[in-house]
């Protein structure tokens, strides 16, 4: 997260990743911590967690963190959403949102409990950067 806060403050450019409003880029900012230190830190021990504990447990352990994740975030953007995360612009919330729920599908975990994830995801997914930045689009990518 210090990387793209140093960059939105030394740049110029838009779209700025943190609003300029305290109120909006405090969300913004809980939803990318929300999911940094929420689903994250299991992503990082996927391996690890399966030899320890079995694959059974394992499934458990991460369907219940990210599960946990998105009632946060889905609680968040019941009051901040627009178009995107905070509002109608993108910002860091966004940035962290795409790969969490590529992760939560690849968990299967059934995203229509979290309608306001669903609604900002769906336009994300039809942005040509997602699009192009898609793990699947990838030149190293490897299905499962």
């Amino acid at each position: 997260m210090p990387i793209i806060e140093y960059l939105d403050e030394t740049r110029s450019s838009e779209p700025r990743l943190l609003p300029a409003d305290s109120y909006h880029r405090c969300k913004a900012r809980s939803i990318a911590e929300i999911i940094n230190s929420g689903m994250q830190p299991y992503q990082k021990i996927v391996k690890r967690l399966g030899k320890e504990l079995g694959e059974e447990e394992k499934n458990k352990r991460l369907e219940m963190s990210t599960k946990k994740t998105l009632k946060a975030i889905e609680a968040i953007l019941a009051e901040t959403s627009g178009i995107y995360c905070i509002g109608d612009g993108i910002t860091i919330a966004d940035i962290f949102l795409v790969p969490a729920i590529y992760t939560a599908r690849l968990q299967k975990i059934n995203l229509n409990e979290y309608p306001n994830i669903l609604k900002v995801i769906d336009r994300l997914d039809q942005l040509p950067e997602v699009i192009r930045t898609h793990p699947k689009n990838q030149v190293d990518f490897q299905p499962n």
